[in-house]
């Protein structure tokens, strides 16, 4: 069961650890929110909930263990008049159990239901303004539009990825959000259709969209600027030396370095289980 309090920079979540204890979660919680983890933390020292001393970091994020059920330690959390405060609770039948009139024992008793699956706390909105402002990756989303095919911009645009063809290989590439599943299943963003397998690149410098533009833009004009020892670790050719280095540097560069330990290690371990043979008979 989680139970989490939406709040501006993400959730305060509480996790069940079994029946009576839970875990509170927390993740670059702004000024406000921390003032009102010290509310919490204060009364739940007072329990002998949680250590005297909880190393948090303002600006990071901690996992503080609660030695309370995740119900006595949400209703503590959620305050005692938190007016304009909505509690949806989701069933195991897939139906949502709502409480709108912002009492906390009602929400508390909702939560604890032993059907309840995952609860939500968020606070009533401000009405009317001010005006949405775009964010970052919208304007990045803009330059990347503006280098991309049809095709492509209606790739992004529908499946948050998009395929493009390298320089000097002609190989199809697939390039996903950062965000996107399948960059999360496959732990990097490029992927060689035809070789089925990842490329080793990233810019975290920029938004998603910039970062997708970054990746498509090389591997359609300077694809050996990935496609090299470094980037190509599964080996898969054809792969090319790495433009930034010397010929006489190409052996730091990732995958010869390693081929070198690979073979200096086997030659170990062959003469290190000849030698126990030899000692045995």
């Amino acid at each position: 069961m989680r139970w989490s309090f939406v709040s501006w920079c993400g959730d305060f979540r509480l996790e069940a650890d079994g029946p009576d204890k839970c875990t509170l979660t927390v993740e670059h919680p702004t000024p406000s929110e921390v003032e009102r983890l010290g509310a919490f933390l204060k009364k739940a020292r007072s329990k002998d909930w949680v250590e005297q001393h909880v190393g948090f970091i303002p600006d990071g994020k901690i996992v503080i263990p609660v030695a309370a059920p995740l119900v006595k330690a949400g209703r503590i959390l959620l305050g005692e008049r938190p007016k304009g405060i909505l509690t949806a609770v989701v069933s195991k039948n897939g139906d949502v159990k709502a409480i709108t009139d912002g009492d906390p024992d009602k929400a508390a008793a909702a939560v604890a239901d032993k059907d309840a699956k995952a609860a939500a706390s968020v606070r009533r909105p401000t009405l009317c303004c001010p005006c949405p402002q775009p964010g970052p990756d919208v304007l990045a989303t803009e330059v990347l539009h503006a280098f991309c095919t049809p095709r492509q911009r209606l790739e992004y645009d529908s499946q948050g990825l998009l395929h493009c063809y390298g320089n000097l290989s002609g190989r199809l590439y697939e390039i996903a959000h950062r965000h996107h599943p399948l960059a999360v299943e496959r732990t990097k963003i490029i992927w060689d259709v035809e070789g089925q397998h990842i490329l080793h690149a990233y810019d975290w410098s920029v938004p998603p969209a910039e970062e997708v533009l970054v990746m498509k833009l090389v591997l359609e004009h300077a694809e050996d600027w990935i496609r090299n020892p470094s980037g190509n670790l599964s080996c898969v050719h054809p792969q090319y030396p790495n433009p930034f280095m010397g010929e006489s540097e190409q052996m730091m560069d990732g995958i010869p370095d390693r081929r070198f330990m690979e073979t200096l290690l086997g030659m170990l371990l062959a003469g290190a289980a000849a030698g126990f043979v030899g000692g045995a008979s």
